[in-house]
């Protein structure tokens, strides 16, 4: 039994999320990579970002410091927002410290850090730090942006220059129109998130459709296959996106406890029938 989010609270976090963002000075076009595991803090940091007026540069949580920076250096960020998970495994507090320092000293003149700001934190109401002590809010003007970028997904940081894919909002928008007349869901459903947030497939089909017809999401803290018969018990669980992979794990885990259950004689009879049968 994890943390729960409701829509009210999805909404005001993100609002919160983004007031924190401008008050920092995010401008508007501005770039935050978003690294972390799938968690409801990933997709409320998104939002915030995007109601912030800036774009979101979703990496893989798996990527090694040397992916991170590559896409840093390409994409120029005014922040990055990190889970403990992530920060803990590459530092990348010090390694962004280091990219913006030589990146003052290639442009001949001082720019500001970038600021690595953590998941959680910026999640809380009690934020980084006491908004009180920032400047007022502008006033921001967000209409008429659907042509504008929302999101740069990056195909591959190995190495070398990164390669960008730029998305705008009316891509998001143009896609889940055609994703509704595929996906029959509604308020009554559960979607079980487990591919990865900054793919577009997970992004697009895991998030943002439940999300507009209404329904539930669950994340867990770690994909196996416990965690798998976990949730599909105890969570309210009506659907899943996959792919091969994740569902053949899944028929693995079913047949290897049928074979632990049923008597010996009976096993191969019920595992043939369930080939058939899938």
């Amino acid at each position: 039994h994890g943390q729960r989010y409701t829509y009210r609270d999805l909404l005001e976090r993100a609002t919160h999320v983004a007031s924190t963002l401008r008050r920092m000075g995010l401008p508007i076009g501005g770039k935050v990579l978003l690294i972390s595991e799938n968690r409801p803090e990933w997709v409320i940091s998104y939002f915030g970002i995007l109601k912030a007026g800036g774009v979101a540069v979703p990496i893989d949580r798996e990527a090694t410091l040397d992916e991170a920076c590559n896409i840093a250096r390409h994409c120029e960020p005014f922040a990055c927002v990190v889970s403990d998970k992530v920060q803990e495994r590459i530092n990348l507090r010090s390694a962004m410290e280091e990219l913006a320092a030589d990146r003052s000293a290639e442009a001949g003149a001082g720019k500001s850090a970038i600021k690595v700001l953590g998941l959680s934190e910026l999640v809380a109401w009690t934020g980084l730090f006491s908004l009180a002590a920032l400047p007022p809010l502008p006033p921001l003007q967000l209409t008429g942006r659907a042509d504008e970028m929302a999101s740069l997904i990056f195909t591959s940081g190995t190495t070398g220059r990164p390669k960008g894919v730029m998305l705008s909002h009316r891509n998001f928008t143009t896609l889940l129109s055609k994703l509704a007349t595929v996906f029959d869901l509604d308020k009554h459903d559960g979607l079980l998130s487990v591919l990865p947030l900054h793919h577009t497939f997970e992004f697009a089909a895991g998030m943002l459709m439940p999300l507009m017809r209404g329904a539930q999401i669950t994340y867990l803290p770690e994909v196996n296959a416990d965690t798998l018969g976990d949730a599909f018990e105890d969570a309210h669980v009506t659907g899943m996106v996959g792919v091969p992979a994740l569902y053949q794990a899944l028929y693995r885990r079913i047949t290897r406890q049928l074979s632990d259950r049923l008597p010996e004689s009976l096993s191969p009879w019920v595992l043939r029938l369930l080939d058939r049968l899938l």
